[in-house]
């Protein structure tokens, strides 16, 4: 009985030992100050990885070419590269903008070969001249953007083919550099190299290697109207 006794004293002895002492009020308060602080910084940290993240997409969304700001927009599986470009009269006032989408990145578009001499300067009516019949997925794309760009620039658009053959059989126009060499003449057709050239005044060819690059060229043609717009653009301005 007397070791069960001493066992009990021992037991409580060593109970006592592991109870933690009681913090007073002031150390409670100072624990809890911590605690918040902790907290509080913890929601800081996240706050502030979230404006970061928010900023990097925004930036990676937006780049500059060419002295332009573009603004990369995705619509479900489509990838736009916008951009606004302005519109300046004769006295250097910007009277608006045009805004013309890619579906190319324009930077991806620099080794793609442009042979044009001096100024090109475009007649109210643009003849697009294609070759034969294009069995390509994007050829609406490639075609119908650039028709689309003359057109906000208030250009009469119209049809052709410079294959005599192709164009009686699909009632079209039968458009050369030579018989219309009083308007504008975009021909379009398939080569080995992608290229945009010109082959006289005021009529230019369009060539792409393949159906993965058809709306390549096309854009390049359009980057290379609008660079030569924004040097006159900048002249009227300063």
């Amino acid at each position: 009985m007397t070791e069960k006794k001493e066992d009990k004293k021992q037991d409580k002895k060593e109970d006592k030992k592991q109870e933690k002492p009681k913090l007073s009020k002031k150390e409670i308060e100072k624990k809890q100050e911590r605690q918040a602080t902790i907290v509080i910084g913890i929601m800081v940290f996240i706050i502030f990885a979230a404006i970061g993240t928010y900023a990097g997409l925004k930036m990676s969304n937006h780049f500059t070419y060419n002295g332009l700001n573009f603004q990369k927009t995705k619509y479900g599986e489509i990838l736009l590269y916008s951009v606004d470009i302005p519109v300046a009269s004769s006295s250097g006032q910007i009277l608006g903008h045009t805004h013309v989408d890619f579906r190319n990145d324009p930077r991806k578009l620099d080794d793609i070969e442009v042979d044009i001499d001096g100024k090109m300067v475009f007649s109210r009516k643009v003849y697009i001249s294609v070759e034969e019949p294009i069995d390509c997925e994007y050829k609406p794309v490639a075609l119908g953007n650039l028709a689309l760009f003359f057109h906000n620039t208030d250009a009469e658009i119209i049809w052709g083919s410079f294959t005599e053959e192709f164009a009686e059989q699909e009632e079209l126009p039968h458009i050369t550099c030579d018989n219309a060499s009083t308007n504008t003449v975009i021909l379009f057709r398939q080569a080995e190299e992608t290229s945009v050239k010109e082959i006289e005044d005021d009529c230019y060819e369009i060539l792409f290697n393949g159906c993965e690059d058809i709306t390549k060229p096309s854009e390049k043609f359009v980057l290379e109207i609008i660079d030569q717009h924004m040097d006159k653009v900048n002249d009227l301005v300063r």
